[in-house]
């Protein structure tokens, strides 16, 4: 039988202290190059709403809000560029306590969350967003009113609709180590189908504007994301 290495308690903490201090100083380090950079960030993220509200241009309202801005997008753009790296310190840590058979389970998770976490931002950033932004617009013309946006009002629906979806999008992922957990089984989600539908939807209405098609946008991959769940929850039974 594979033998694992003991550690102490001191050990434990004195680890789990280096691998905070790691993850401290990579998200350290790339929200300073963000930093550098924020104006390059901004441009990039900037596009779909130049793409929709292209007569108009986002404005601040106080005079160190260009200033704040900088520094939450650094530390946004900078824990994102991180996560992976983050992520891999989180895996050393447990690492050591983990058979054979566990480490491959888990180095599989740890890819499967990166890709599909980026892919759900991507999903927020390249869909979500303009539709959302197209919503709005719509609602300012029926109202025939001039938009005067604040900068920091669309990084916050930046933030929130492409970390949600995110997040989303590691249901398969959620369900897989549920599931080797003894915590959930494909027979659960498969009885419990149509219930997820509308929880699927009423998260999907709290998440993106009072929009039904923008909603159904978000609903449609979760639901599509429910039935890969079932078939990750069935292997991490196994």
């Amino acid at each position: 039988m594979e033998k694992l290495k003991e550690f102490t308690l001191l050990e434990h903490v004195e680890e789990l202290r280096k691998r905070i201090l790691y993850s401290l100083y990579s998200t350290g380090i790339c929200s300073a190059i963000c930093f550098v950079w924020s104006a390059e960030i901004l441009r990039l993220i900037l596009r779909p709403f130049k793409a929709t509200f292209s007569d108009f241009d986002l404005v601040g309202l106080s005079p160190g809000e260009a200033f704040t801005i900088r520094i939450l997008l650094s530390l946004w753009s900078g824990l994102l560029t991180a996560s992976p790296l983050v992520i891999y310190q989180v895996w050393k840590f447990i690492e050591p306590g983990l058979y054979s058979a566990e480490k491959r389970t888990l180095t599989s998770v740890f890819w499967y969350t990166i890709i599909l976490f980026l892919a759900g931002v991507c999903f927020g950033y390249g869909i979500l967003l303009p539709y959302s932004l197209g919503f709005f617009l719509t609602q300012f013309e029926v109202l025939q009113i001039k938009p005067t946006i604040r900068l920091s009002e669309y990084l916050s629906l930046l933030v929130r609709l492409t970390l949600a979806s995110g997040i989303v999008f590691l249901m398969p992922v959620a369900s897989f180590v549920m599931a080797r957990l003894g915590l959930l089984t494909a027979e659960f989600l498969k009885a419990n189908f149509r219930i997820s539908v509308v929880i699927i939807f009423v998260l999907s209405a709290i998440i993106t504007p009072p929009d039904v098609f923008t909603q159904i946008i978000l609903a449609l991959p979760m639901i599509l994301l429910y039935f890969l769940s079932i078939v990750t929850a069935r292997r991490g039974e196994k």
